[in-house]
């Protein structure tokens, strides 16, 4: 959540340097600029303003584009993501649904379970839901493909098929923590 985000002690101690702020453009990157982390800006609750109704896939790709190379540039790299929002509840929880959806293959109904039963105060409103859902059918089309970053080759590159979220990319809810993707595992807060 936003206190998480604005906690540099408890970023660094947690080995998280990369950022995905999807609040409103307003909200605050607080150590943005100070060379220890990178953000992400994520607008995640603006989509509408990009994607009408009829949207292509195409359209829905390119709206998440950033979002996917960023986070898959981290993983890549075996670098802890803190994924927020200001309550931790909602938008954040979309971005994790859609990451793992793009980066393992699973269903949209298969992400919400993992994501709900290692946060169970995750409550996606039913427009963010909507957009997971084009989403869904956007990936089942054959667009769970991120571009190549310079990070290193993509999930599915190391893996030779769809990424494996129970082999590699652990993403760690509970109530007080934020969710951080890791690579492999979990490392508890020190």
């Amino acid at each position: 959540n936003q206190a998480a985000a604005a906690g540099r002690v408890r970023l660094l101690r947690c080995g998280v340097t990369k950022i995905v702020n999807c609040q409103d453009t307003t909200a605050p990157n607080y150590f943005e600029g100070d060379g220890q982390f990178e953000y992400c800006r994520f607008p995640l609750s603006h989509w509408w303003r990009f994607l009408d109704p009829g949207c292509t896939d195409s359209r829905v790709r390119s709206f998440f584009l950033h979002f996917f190379s960023f986070m898959e540039a981290a993983v890549s790299a075996g670098q802890s993501v803190l994924v927020h929002c200001y309550g931790g509840t909602n938008r954040a929880g979309a971005a994790a649904i859609a990451f793992l959806m793009m980066s393992t293959g699973m269903s949209l109904l298969s992400a919400w379970d993992f994501c709900r039963r290692r946060r169970p105060v995750l409550d996606v409103v039913p427009d963010l839901m909507d957009l997971l859902a084009k989403l869904e059918v956007t990936l089942d089309r054959g667009g769970r493909h991120v571009p190549a970053v310079a990070a290193g080759p993509s999930m599915e590159a190391r893996s030779g098929k769809a990424f494996s979220a129970s082999a590699q990319l652990v993403p760690r809810f509970s109530k007080l923590e934020p969710f951080q993707v890791k690579q492999r595992g979990i490392a508890p807060p020190t």
